[in-house]
């Protein structure tokens, strides 16, 4: 994978996906990939980012770059133009009553069966890790190509303007919960109902990013209110997490 669950950069996939770029080119090259082949290590670095992680988008990206190219080494120009072409492969495979549903899934991480067919086009793409506990973690992202499109950038613009609403209403903590966070809270519920307790602080954890997430797009000084409503409420739910998780031992 390319990037963590909360966003940042993951520096170790993207150094195998650097060490594939190397396989692939002339053996003469392979040590000097920057700046013979590419102008800089962040022109490279941001073609790795731009396939997702995906091997094959990877191969696409790198053959659109050379394509588009005059000579080597690639810059950062040219990586764009690539990417706009593999982009617009992407944005013909949603329907536009979909751009809303990747948007849920760019906030939350998750998907239920009703987005999972974005999964078979790769508009969303899956990636695990292993936790600081040992067990493997699951979660989901947008493809980063269809992150800087209009349509999604709209549609991620609108949801979280939806959840500002509700965070502005007199609606009760669990009723926003299951507005803003049905997935979560619908599993939460599962998982509580059964004593999995391991499970139910995992989930409240992952409320407490997409909260975070939610917070960090609210100027709180202009929308001071609705600001204070979000970091409540993810005090609630990392509440939740240490206190499920203390009865995990």
């Amino acid at each position: 994978m390319v990037r963590q669950e909360n966003g940042e950069a993951d520096e170790q996939g993207l150094e195998i996906l650097q060490q594939l770029i190397r396989q692939r080119v002339p053996q003469t090259l392979r040590n000097t990939l920057v700046p013979d082949v590419f102008e800089s290590d962040k022109v490279m670095r941001d073609l790795c980012l731009m396939s997702g992680g995906y091997v094959r988008d990877l191969v696409q990206l790198m053959q659109q770059a050379i394509t588009k190219t005059d000579e080597l080494p690639i810059q950062t120009q040219v990586v764009k133009r690539a990417a706009d072409a593999l982009r617009d492969v992407y944005k013909r495979a949603i329907e536009s009553n979909e751009w809303i549903q990747l948007a849920k899934v760019s906030l939350s991480k998750r998907i239920n069966s009703s987005q999972r067919h974005l999964l078979f086009n790769r508009c969303i793409l899956e990636y695990s890790y292993l936790a600081p506990e040992g067990d493997k973690r699951v979660f989901y992202d947008v493809h980063p190509l269809i992150e800087d499109t209009r349509a999604f950038l709209d549609a991620r613009s609108l949801l979280l303007g939806e959840m500002k609403s509700f965070a502005q209403s007199d609606q009760s903590v669990d009723e926003i919960v299951l507005v803003g966070l049905e997935e979560i809270y619908q599993e939460y519920q599962l998982y509580l109902d059964q004593k999995d307790y391991k499970m139910v602080s995992k989930l409240a954890l992952q409320a407490v990013e997409l909260l975070s997430r939610i917070a960090e797009s609210i100027d709180s000084i202009q929308d001071r209110d609705v600001y204070l409503r979000i970091v409540a409420l993810r005090s609630y739910w990392e509440l939740m997490a240490n206190l499920y998780k203390a009865r995990v031992f």
